[in-house]
C-alpha cells in the first residue's frame, strides 16, 4: 500500500472519530437542554397553579361558593354602626395590634360619633400576622363579642388597651377577661372565639382587603374611593362633609 495513502486514511479516521465525538457531545448537550427546559416548564406550571390556587383560597376563604364582598358591597355580616341607610359609607380595613391603627382610633371614634346620623361606618379586619402576631386573635375576640351584640365595645377596649396585650404570649385568657368585663357570657364567648363562623368572617375580611389591593393598615374608603387622611379630625370631617354635600 502506498504510504501516503495509508497516512491519509489514518488521518481521515481520526477526523471521523472527532466528528462522531462532537456529534455525540452536541446530542448530549441538546438532550440536557431539553430536559432542563422540560423541568423548568413543569416548575413554572406548578408555581402558577399554586399561585392561582392560593388566590382562589384567599379570595373565597377556601370554601366553594363563599362570597367576598367588594369595598362597595356592605353585607349583613359586616360590622357596621351609624346610619344604615346613609348615602355615605366609610369603610376601614384595620389591625387591632397595628400602632398606626391605634393612632387613628381616637379620631375615627370621634368622627363615627359626630356623623352617626349621616354616615354608615364599616369595620373590616386586616390582621398583619407576620408582624403583629396577636392581631388575628384580637380580631376573633371582637368577632366573638359581636356574636353577643358588643362588637364595638370590644373594638374600643382592644384599642384602648393595645399596649397591655400586644406583647402577650397567650391572649385568649386576657380577651376572655375583657369579655366578662363587658358583661358577656364567658363560656359563650370562648365557644364563639374558637368557632369557624368568627374565624371565617375574619378571613373573608382579609380576602376583601386583598381584592381591594390595600397596601397596609389602616386603609379607608369613602363611598368606594380610597382616601388617605392624616389622623386628625379636621381632615376626616372635611372629606366626609364634601361627600355629604355632593350627595345633597
Amino acid at each position: 500500500m502506498d504510504p501516503i495513502t495509508h497516512q491519509t486514511t489514518k488521518r481521515e479516521r481520526r477526523e471521523q472519530r472527532k466528528v462522531a465525538w462532537r456529534e455525540e457531545r452536541q446530542s448530549a448537550v441538546y438532550q440536557q437542554k431539553v430536559r432542563r427546559i422540560g423541568l423548568w416548564a413543569v416548575v413554572f406550571v406548578v408555581v402558577i397553579g399554586g399561585v392561582w390556587l392560593l388566590s382562589k383560597t384567599t379570595s373565597n376563604n377556601g370554601k366553594p361558593g363563599a362570597v367576598v364582598p367588594s369595598v362597595n358591597e356592605i353585607t349583613a355580616d359586616d360590622w357596621t354602626t351609624g346610619n344604615q341607610s346613609a348615602a355615605v359609607t366609610l369603610v376601614e380595613y384595620s389591625d387591632f395590634q397595628c400602632p398606626a391603627c391605634g393612632a387613628y382610633y381616637p379620631t375615627v371614634k370621634k368622627v363615627t360619633q359626630d356623623f352617626s346620623n349621616t354616615v354608615r361606618f364599616v369595620y373590616r379586619n386586616y390582621p398583619l400576622k407576620s408582624i403583629h402576631p396577636n392581631a388575628e386573635s384580637a380580631a376573633w375576640a371582637a368577632g366573638a363579642a359581636g356574636r353577643q351584640g358588643k362588637f364595638w365595645e370590644m373594638h374600643d377596649l382592644l384599642f384602648d388597651r393595645q399596649k397591655q396585650w400586644e406583647g402577650s404570649l397567650s391572649t385568649k385568657g386576657t380577651f376572655h377577661d375583657y369579655a366578662v368585663e363587658l358583661g358577656l357570657n364567658g363560656d359563650q364567648f370562648d365557644k364563639d372565639y374558637d368557632s369557624s363562623v368568627v374565624r371565617d368572617k375574619v378571613a373573608t375580611d382579609v380576602a376583601s382587603g386583598n381584592a381591594a389591593r390595600i397596601a397596609g393598615t389602616p386603609s379607608f374608603f369613602l363611598n368606594g374611593v380610597q382616601i388617605s387622611p392624616a389622623p386628625n379630625y379636621t381632615e376626616f370631617s372635611t372629606l366626609i362633609n364634601d361627600q355629604l354635600n355632593k350627595k345633597n
